[in-house]
């Protein structure tokens, strides 16, 4: 198997066939042939598409190699950039399973244009939901997209941030980022940005009906109590706070 992989690939008694020597050569490594696995690799190193996909597949299966998703996605990633459509479904499979190594690589991916029609907003998804599965390195991504002008990317940030969702929640984080997106006419953070000010001023809200029935009822009791001062005050603290929001 290993000599009729030599043989596709350097064209020796055959047509030249970088694919049918990958072919071969993944046969003989299954096998366990070393110098096989050698040849596959340096054939998915040179850009053979077929070579990167089978490799892929052996370390994600653990077939005569130790298992590692970590390497298998790498060359999955080589092959679909490639041109290999066998290992970009490979990933799209692992990202929509959930699993958040493969959803970070998407992201890359999209983010780059390598193998896939360049995309800031897919990119932008794809790493929100690696970030929600708490993959080292996706927020980051995510927070640099945001931070180049991705209103995408700044409205997935801002979702995350106020649901506590792979970020800290920082109910100020999400207000700026819905902002920014909003800016750009992101429809999605105008409507979040609304609700998210809307819950923020709630206890204001509650507040001030309850003090605006008590003015009502008892008006000399309650300005007895506050005084004109202590009024006057209230209200400038309760539009301070309206500003700063």
């Amino acid at each position: 198997q290993y000599i009729i992989g030599s043989m596709f690939e350097n064209g020796n008694g055959t047509p030249g066939d970088a694919a049918g020597a990958a072919t071969w050569y993944r046969r003989a490594a299954e096998s366990g042939n070393k110098p096989a696995m050698t040849a596959l690799r340096k054939s998915a190193e040179s850009g053979n598409a077929q070579a990167a996909c089978y490799l892929g597949q052996i370390y994600e299966s653990g077939r005569c190699v130790d298992k590692n998703y970590g390497t298998a996605l790498r060359w999955y990633r080589k092959a679909a950039e490639d041109g290999n459509k066998s290992a970009l479904s490979a990933i799209m499979e692992a990202a929509e399973s959930g699993k958040a190594a493969a959803q970070y690589t998407l992201g890359q991916m999209y983010e780059s244009g390598g193998g896939v029609a360049k995309d800031g907003e897919v990119a932008a998804r794809w790493y929100r939901k690696a970030a929600e599965g708490r993959y080292s390195g996706a927020l980051s991504a995510l927070r640099k997209a945001a931070g180049s002008g991705n209103a995408a990317a700044q409205y997935y940030l801002g979702r995350m941030y106020e649901t506590g969702q792979g970020a800290e929640k920082n109910k100020k984080e999400a207000v700026r980022w819905y902002r920014s997106s909003a800016k750009q006419g992101n429809g999605d953070s105008r409507k979040a940005l609304w609700k998210l000010r809307l819950k923020l001023m709630a206890p204001w809200l509650i507040g001030l009906s309850i003090f605006a029935t008590l003015l009502v009822l008892y008006p000399v009791a309650v300005l007895s109590v506050l005084g004109f001062g202590g009024l006057a005050l209230l209200v400038l603290i309760l539009i301070l706070d309206r500003k700063s929001r």
